[in-house]
């Protein structure tokens, strides 16, 4: 490990979006974590992987209010052609 990285926490969540749906108390759960990676000199990284693209405004409007919203980084969806590819290569 390099120092910069000592010590660091990565959380990785797939499926963010199915996480907000559910009655479990999810939005709290997510809300805190990524109030907590906001915090000046937090040593958690929070990486979310989700189907849409406004989750954090839809579901996360606090998020914003507090200053914590998240980076975003899109990736555009798989072409026709990309598709035919990758199925072609695993089948």
């Amino acid at each position: 490990k390099s120092q910069c990285h000592a010590g660091m926490t990565l959380v990785l969540i797939d499926e963010m979006d199915a996480l907000l749906q559910r009655a479990s108390g999810g939005q709290g759960v997510l809300e805190k974590l990524f109030s907590w990676a906001a915090r000046p000199g937090s040593r958690l990284v929070l990486i979310g992987i989700a189907n849409a693209l406004d989750l954090t405004h839809r579901f996360l409007p606090v998020l914003h209010a507090r200053g914590c919203a998240p980076q975003l980084l899109p990736f555009l969806p798989y072409q026709d052609s990309a598709m035919r590819q990758i199925l072609h290569t695993r089948l």
